[in-house]
């Protein structure tokens, strides 16, 4: 489930930065004086260089990894806790 999970987080990470990378040159050009701005086109953004596509699934399967290790480990914690500390039936 870990390794499905670090795929999906790899994937969605390569496809999603070419449009967050649009959408910040977008907003970044706004806030440029007037005659300054330079964004004429997406289509050069969207091809991501392959170190870059490299790093950033390497980014994003180890940050989903991460998180579903934590998640999991607070789960198990967390039944633990409760097998240790019961709670009581009674509506005192």
């Amino acid at each position: 489930m870990a390794l499905a999970g670090s795929m999906a987080g790899g994937i969605a990470g390569f496809l999603g930065n070419p449009a967050e990378l649009i959408m910040v040159r977008m907003q970044a050009d706004k806030a440029k004086p007037e005659g300054r701005a330079c964004f004429s086109s997406s289509l050069p953004s969207i091809r991501p260089s392959s170190s870059n596509a490299r790093s950033l699934t390497l980014k994003c399967t180890l940050a989903v990894e991460c998180s579903l290790r934590s998640h999991a480990h607070a789960d198990d914690r967390t039944v633990q806790l409760q097998k240790l500390y019961p709670r009581s039936s009674s509506n005192d």
